[in-house]
């Protein structure tokens, strides 16, 4: 599934509301991390803003000489063209930033989890009290009089490509391997998991995962060793799900990890 960006931004100045749902969304950069996430930003740049910032009223009808010295930011999921095929509701966390210009004041982030707009909210989500309008006008925050406000929402995993396991022939078998490079320590509560991989260009969809197990949690799931994992784990998948897992449950010792262990998987 494809997934797009469409957040609409609305910045609450003294006076100013800048919504249009029926404008063209432009599409997020999108960048990957280093832990293999997907990053979308989007950069808004607001021209004019220190004339809107003296001239406009807040959608209450306040301006800054009655006494609001607050300038927030938040954001809207509008309608887009592909809202029967998305995820709801809108799963992803977001990050607001009003990005210094000039390196005098840090730039000012609203980070607003993962929030939930309602019909009843008219505002959306984010910040009523970002950051001081003295320290807006103040001018770090401004090149050539217009602001830039960055969205980013960090997407999870699953949107990735599918890597592509290594055949080749081994003993006159012919071998699909996948080497996944595990450099985090898994969690008492939850695994590590690798990145998805198929065995050719259409074959099967797979997934690694590593867990940590106490030593009173006896018995295996190792079909090498006359045990059988359950028939589930074999089926065709649920659509919305993967299918229970099949393995090792005592592999090795805690004390054979090490940062940057390769693990190897041949089919």
């Amino acid at each position: 599934m494809d997934w797009h960006l469409w957040l609409l931004l609305k910045i609450f100045l003294p006076t100013f509301l800048l919504v249009d749902s029926k404008q063209e969304a432009d599409l997020a950069q999108i960048k990957e991390l280093p832990s293999g996430a997907l990053l979308a930003e989007y950069d808004w740049h607001i021209p004019n803003a220190a004339l809107l910032f003296q001239t406009s009223r807040s959608p209450l009808g306040h301006a800054i000489e009655d006494g609001l010295n607050y300038f927030g930011l938040w954001f809207s999921v509008i309608p887009g063209p592909y809202d029967k095929e998305l995820q709801w509701p809108f799963p992803y966390p977001v990050n607001l930033t009003l990005v210094t210009r000039n390196g005098a004041l840090p730039s000012v982030s609203a980070v607003l989890g993962r929030c939930r707009p309602t019909t009843r909210d008219k505002q959306g989500c984010g910040r009523a009290f970002l950051v001081p309008h003295e320290h807006v006008l103040e001018g770090s925050y401004f090149m050539g009089g217009s602001l830039l406000i960055r969205a980013s929402v960090l997407l999870d995993n699953k949107d990735l490509v599918p890597k592509k396991a290594r055949v080749f022939m081994r003993n006159q078998q012919l071998v699909s391997e996948f080497l996944w490079q595990v450099d985090a320590l898994p969690s008492h509560e939850s695994p590590v998991s690798s990145p998805p991989f198929r065995l050719d260009k259409d074959g099967y969809l797979l997934q690694l995962q590593l867990t940590l197990k106490l030593l009173r949690e006896k018995g295996s799931v190792d079909p090498e060793v006359g045990a059988t994992c359950p028939k589930a784990a074999f089926n065709k998948p649920h659509p919305n799900r993967p299918n229970p897992p099949c393995g090792f449950r005592r592999m090795g010792p805690l004390d054979c990890w090490k940062p940057g262990l390769s693990m190897e998987v041949e089919l």
